[in-house]
């Protein structure tokens, strides 16, 4: 088996390598710390910064210029910290957007519970005046039929009673023409029943 002891020139490899990492991390650190400087902006830079963002959100290559002159930065600065600002607008603006429409929403949905129970009350109502009508349809028709037997009940009856009387009379007649003949004069008179009277 082979021995597992580091040779000298391994540990050469070894101790350079530690080195270039060390000199890495400085580096970075380093580039860091530039960075948090550069980014970070005295309250009078912000000031007019904002300021300048009121009245133009999107200022041109010379104006960022001149701003950047005015106030001690780079230009690259001013440019990123504009598109920054205009993200951070962007994103407040639509978050307030979102809680006005999830308000707005939460209203139409109340609304809309509302309507509809009141829907399923109206529907209610209908049904029940429905069912009252069709109630007082069949009673009037009920009735109507009851009325129309009873006149037609009636009618029969005055029918039955005329043809009665009708063939009365007209037995009354044939048998008075029997019994009394009457003379060829009274026949040919068309008063004669007048008379008799």
């Amino acid at each position: 088996m082979g021995d597992t002891s580091p040779t000298p020139s391994t540990g050469k490899i070894e101790s350079s390598f530690h080195g270039m990492e060390a000199k890495r991390h400085h580096r970075n650190n380093t580039m860091k710390s530039k960075k948090m400087q550069q980014r970070r902006f005295s309250d009078e830079q912000i000031r007019s910064l904002e300021f300048m963002f009121e009245t133009e959100s999107r200022p041109e290559l010379p104006l960022k210029q001149q701003l950047a002159n005015q106030l001690g930065l780079q230009p690259r600065q001013v440019a990123i910290w504009f598109q920054n600002k205009r993200a951070r607008s962007k994103s407040r603006q639509i978050e307030g957007d979102y809680r006005l429409l999830k308000i707005n929403y939460a209203s139409l949905a109340s609304k809309f519970e509302s309507l509809k129970k009141e829907n399923q009350l109206l529907l209610g109502q209908l049904q029940t005046l429905r069912c009252m009508v069709e109630k007082k349809e069949r009673t009037q028709t009920n009735w109507l039929d009851l009325e129309g037997r009873r006149r037609n009940e009636e009618y029969e009856n005055w029918n039955s009673m005329l043809g009665t009387e009708e063939n009365s009379i007209l037995h009354l007649e044939n048998h008075e023409h029997k019994t009394d003949k009457p003379s060829s004069d009274e026949n040919d008179n068309p008063f004669r029943y007048l008379a008799d009277s």
